[in-house]
């Protein structure tokens, strides 16, 4: 009988000797000089824009072949991140990313973008639109602060204003 309580009893020291090793605290001199050290932090790198007047831009969407783009949960934009080389933006409900390679001399752009999938069931024409516009990108045109997307035929698939 004796026994038998000490068995019951055991398991239950043996979880508070566990829980009490685990919770306890270092030495007080190793706590102050864990405290006294102090922690490099980085400063976040300037974003330098690009010269070239196209990338590191916000452009704001105005058409997407010859239709007015809308705004749905978010303005529909695209941006040229000369850094990395890729682009972001978003379809007016969904985000955009993606790579894209430029020959700035030549005017010739080209994207290959994907979209999130947000379920966005009034947006969906326009998001394809956008997608099938992106696609299709070979050459760019600047005028001032207007961004036109172009076909490889020189057909304006996109036309976006420097925000």
């Amino acid at each position: 009988m004796r026994y038998r309580k000490i068995s019951l009893i055991l398991p239950y020291l043996i979880a508070a000797v566990f829980i009490t090793a685990c919770q306890s605290t270092p030495p007080s001199s190793t706590a102050s000089k864990v405290q006294s050290q102090p922690r490099a932090v980085k400063a976040p790198a300037a974003v330098k824009r690009s010269s070239d007047g196209l990338q590191d831009i916000r452009w704001e969407i105005q058409t997407i072949q010859g239709k007015k783009a809308r705004y749905f949960h978010a303005s529909p934009y695209l941006m040229l991140n000369s850094r990395f080389q890729n682009l972001q933006g978003n379809t007016g409900c969904n985000s955009l990313f993606g790579r894209y390679q430029l020959q700035f001399s030549q005017g010739r752009l080209s994207l290959n973008s994907r979209a999130t999938h947000n379920s966005c069931d009034h947006a969906l024409a326009q998001e394809a639109d956008l997608m099938d516009a992106l696609q299709r990108v070979k050459r760019f045109q600047l005028q001032g602060k207007t961004l036109y997307l172009l076909d490889e035929r020189g057909l304006m698939l996109i036309q976006a204003n420097q925000r």
